[in-house]
């Protein structure tokens, strides 16, 4: 069931399609969010998992669970190894 968007709420997140933009680079900026958050691997991929949040689930299914589940993974890996403080790379 679909509701409206209500502009008094702003708190409320609101996901865009937006057209020709690269699955794999939408999947690496959400997932750099959460572990910037402090959000664990686990928890991150469970976003990516579940049906019930239809943005990060169609990145999920349109690069197929493995590749997701991968890049998950190296990313957080990468982030463990201190990328923002300059010890490990992104991309």
């Amino acid at each position: 069931m679909s509701q409206q968007h209500d502009d008094g709420d702003p708190m409320e997140l609101v996901a865009v399609a937006l057209e020709g933009a690269d699955p794999a680079e939408a999947l690496d900026q959400i997932v750099v969010e959460y572990l910037s958050m402090g959000w664990p691997e686990e928890q991150i991929r469970m976003l990516f998992r579940s049906p019930c949040y239809g943005a990060t689930h169609q990145l999920w299914r349109s690069l197929g669970p493995e590749n997701a589940k991968a890049r998950i993974a190296e990313l957080a890996r990468e982030w463990r190894g201190g990328w923002i403080s300059g010890g490990g790379h992104h991309g």
